[in-house]
């Protein structure tokens, strides 16, 4: 007779299963893992998580301790560790042709991608706000009074910026208004009067610095270098008036720190942009990465005259046209509120047009029921005069147009009506930008760098220790760099592509996907992981499962070493109904059959979370204990007891294999006992034990239905006729059940025929001897229980077994089985 150990490997369903697997394959490992080498044990259950949510359930993330979870439209946390949501206000969708919001935590706020940019939260508790600065608009700058530090004949540039100190201490500050120009020609020295436009997302809690250079002559330009002469908070009163006056008194002498975009600072290109819309985000070195991106929708108009003939003149009107359209026409003074710009003619052609150019700027930007557009004049001390810039205020903003009545004054001519002359956004599918180091939401436009070709976008982007990995249309690439004037992009695999954006995840420092290529493992290049079960993966990700690429997920444990790959089972499916579940140490796959919209696992309690197609949050039973195998559980009410009959209220819930459980925290202490038998007309279950039970509310709960089904066992050669001895012994290091179902077929007895394997206990006087075991252990930590092979199945050329075991707060951890053969034949007839 020889001998046969099989040894648990895992799924092998992609090969050859009667000679071209190693023994110990397996054809099914449901609600299994396989995380400690050759053993199959049961997985842990999951339990109900808090109050349900509206549907669907998209995306989980922790910060501050707590969940996170976008659901529908709605983001909310966990506001009492027990699952209590509570909802921020607001709405909030993904990114266009993104099925999930994604997020990270960087500087100790939490920002996470929108349809509408990014989002920021810099508390639990706090208000969700916008990401990034705030551009500051128009001003006017005069010099005033009697005396002041201007001497005369010399002159100053101004400048404007908004900023705000966020809940963690972060200096937020936005982009610098373009500067204007105050001479002084008055005979004597003075002050200057500046008159500053608050933009509509100004609170009481922003500040506004004031930058000036240094005096110069009137005839020599007075430079960039701009230094901090005024700082202070609008008051309310200010911000309903969209307007702060300010003097200037500050000496030269007493100026502050550089403006940052000044020569002498960091320079005119690293303005603080805010962050753009971005299909994905990721921090690295420091820096916070922005992908696949788009812009506001923006346009460009210069004035080019005022006045007869062909200058903008009284009368003559602009129109912004969007959602609403905002009109504002040309008279001899201004009138914001009611939309009217003064059209200047006194003075030279230029000082005309860029007096005008800003009176228009102040109309649109102060006029109440502009929502849409801001308006920026763009001229330097002696260059682009009259050069206007319109931008949407959000970056969900469509196309907007602008018209005018007096075309011919503008360049491009504008047209009276109609469409002819539309904004326009940057849309950089393979593009990325790249944040300031340490300041996330300052995105300089200058730090633009790209991927492959303009069509060939970008899907994720995850960091590694020593760089980020890009997966896109043009492959897989590689992103190195210390900061973002050494940003290097490295091609990686050109063969290898994403299917299922969701799929991606980080692990052991390597980027695990699902691809065209299966499920892959990348640092440096593609290790594919799922060749085993690739034919089950291929069918899944079919064009005859149409919304693999929307329902699938994938979630990284890196504590349990795995890779979970949430996808479809069925066609019709749309949401996940299987689970992929590799070990990259043991490197052994298996399934489970939950079903599930959304997981991740919380950084805070190192547990998976789940939602359920009902929006209810499933939380990972883990006390390391047998209460942790059991899934879902529902309150029953007990009537009577007696014996091991029990009468409850009402047994609808209640199953046969579920466990009946009594005073149990998360399965673990309290009574509990399997459910042997329900009787629906009388509402009575029979239970295994005969315990000591209370009247009142008790829990009945889900068994975790466990299935081991090996690959045929040929012994290596399927043509040869084969007797197995009468004997198997099936192997436990934890045979924690009452009792375990062995099935055993071959191809020359295809019909299944099933042994109950029990496990030697010793309760008292147990079924073991007396002393067998140490008083009060029921279950010995390793045991070997031998069965009786079934008569049809001892002759064949394989032999199939499978195991089963559908017991709630039982466990088992099988190592294997042995048997003994001898060859009869070469070939069975």
């Amino acid at each position: 007779m020889l001998a046969l150990n099989l040894k648990n490997q895992g799924l092998y369903t992609f090969s050859n299963p009667i000679s071209d697997v190693p023994p110990g394959s397996m054809a099914i490992a449901m609600n299994g893992v396989i995380d400690r080498p050759n053993v199959f044990e049961t997985r842990r259950g999951f339990m109900q998580y808090g109050t349900a949510l509206s549907l669907p359930v998209n995306q989980f993330f922790g910060y501050q301790n707590a969940i996170l979870v976008h659901h529908a439209t709605t983001m909310s946390y966990d506001s009492n560790g027990a699952g209590t949501w509570i909802d921020y206000a607001g709405t909030y969708s993904p990114p266009p042709g993104v099925p999930r919001i994604r997020g990270l935590e960087a500087n100790k706020n939490f920002y996470f991608l929108t349809s509408n940019g990014v989002q920021k939260l810099s508390s639990l508790t706090g208000t969700i706000t916008k990401s990034g600065g705030i551009d500051a608009i128009d001003f006017t700058a005069a010099v005033t009074g009697a005396t002041g530090f201007l001497a005369n004949n010399f002159q100053c540039a101004y400048a404007i910026v908004w900023g705000y100190i966020d809940a963690n201490g972060n200096e937020i500050l936005g982009n610098p208004s373009m500067f204007v120009y105050v001479a002084n020609t008055s005979g004597g020295t003075r002050n200057a009067a500046l008159t500053i436009t608050i933009p509509a997302e100004v609170t009481t809690s922003w500040f506004y610095q004031i930058y000036r250079t240094p005096q110069s002559a009137t005839s020599i330009p007075p430079g960039d270098n701009l230094q901090l002469a005024y700082q202070a908070n609008p008051t309310a009163g200010e911000i309903t008036a969209k307007s702060v006056s300010v003097t200037d008194i500050t000496p030269d002498s007493l100026l502050g720190t550089f403006l940052y975009t000044s020569s002498a600072a960091s320079g005119p290109a690293a303005t603080n942009d805010t962050p753009p819309l971005a299909n994905d985000i990721c921090n690295f070195q420091g820096m916070t990465f922005y992908f696949n991106c788009t812009t506001k929708q923006a346009v460009y108009i210069t004035l080019l005259g005022t006045g007869a003939p062909n200058g903008i003149q009284n009368d003559d009107t602009i129109s912004i046209v969007g959602t609403a359209t905002r009109t504002y026409t040309g008279k001899a003074a201004n009138n914001f509120p009611a939309q009217q710009f003064a059209v200047v003619t006194g003075g030279t052609v230029a000082s005309n047009i860029d007096a005008t150019a800003r009176n228009l700027v102040a109309a649109i930007n102060q006029d109440p029921g502009n929502t849409e557009v801001y308006a920026y004049y763009r001229a330097t001390f002696t260059t682009n005069i009259g050069v206007i810039y319109l931008k949407a205020r959000n970056l969900s903003h469509a196309v907007f147009h602008v018209q005018s009545s007096r075309g011919a004054a503008w360049s491009p001519p504008l047209p009276s009506s109609g469409t002819t002359y539309p904004s326009s956004n940057n849309q950089v599918l393979n593009g990325f930008y790249v944040s300031k180091q340490n300041q996330p939401e300052a995105v300089p436009l200058s730090s633009l760098n790209f991927i492959g070709s303009g069509n060939q976008q970008i899907y994720r982007a995850l960091a590694l220790r020593d760089a980020i990995l890009v997966e896109s249309d043009a492959g897989l690439y590689r992103i190195t760099g210390t900061s973002p004037s050494n940003i290097t992009v490295t091609p990686t695999d050109q063969t290898v592509f994403i299917k299922g954006t969701e799929t991606a995840v980080k692990l052991n420092n390597s980027v695990f996907s699902y691809s065209t290529q299966g499920v892959v493992a990348v640092t440096d290049s593609a290790q594919i992981m799922s060749r085993n079960i690739e034919g089950d993966l291929l069918s899944a990700s079919s064009s005859v499962f149409p919304n693999f690429a929307t329902l699938s997920f994938a979630i990284s444990y890196e504590s349990d070493r795995k890779y979970i790959l949430f996808t479809n089972s069925a066609p019709g499916d749309t949401y996940s109904t299987i689970q992929y579940v590799y070990n990259w140490i043991t490197q052994s796959w298996t399934t489970w059959n939950l079903q599930a919209t959304a997981g991740g696992v919380n950084p805070y309690d190192n547990k998976i979370y789940y939602a359920t197609p009902a929006g209810v949050v499933m939380k990972e039973r883990k006390s390391f204990t047998l209460g942790d195998y059991a899934d879902a559980e529902y309150a029953v009410n007990i009537i009577s007891t007696s014996g091991t009959s029990i009468q409850l209220t009402d047994a609808a819930n209640v199953s046969i294999g579920m466990s009946l459980g009594q005073g149990v925290t998360l399965g673990s202490g309290g009574i509990s006992s399997t459910v042997t038998a329900v009787d629906l007309l009388t509402d009575i279950i029979t239970v295994t034990d005969n315990l000591i039970w209370a009247t009142g509310a008790a829990n009945v709960y889900t068994p975790i239905n466990t299935e081991l089904t090996y690959q045929p066992i040929s012994c290596g050669f399927p043509a040869y006729l084969k007797r197995f001895a009468r004997l198997v012994q099936f192997i436990f290091s934890q045979a924690n059940f009452d009792d375990i179902e062995a099935r055993f077929n071959t191809n020359m007895a295809p019909s299944s025929e099933s042994v109950i394997l029990e496990p030697v206990t010793a309760s008292g006087f147990g079924t073991a001897p007396w002393g067998t075991f140490n008083w009060g252990v029921s279950v010995p930590g390793f045991q070997s229980i031998p069965t009786f092979l079934p008569r049809n199945s001892q002759m064949c050329n394989w032999l199939n077994i499978s195991l089963r075991l559908n017991q709630a707060f039982k466990n088992m951890a099988c190592d294997g089985l042995n048997l003994f053969y001898s060859f009869v034949s070469e070939v069975s007839r």
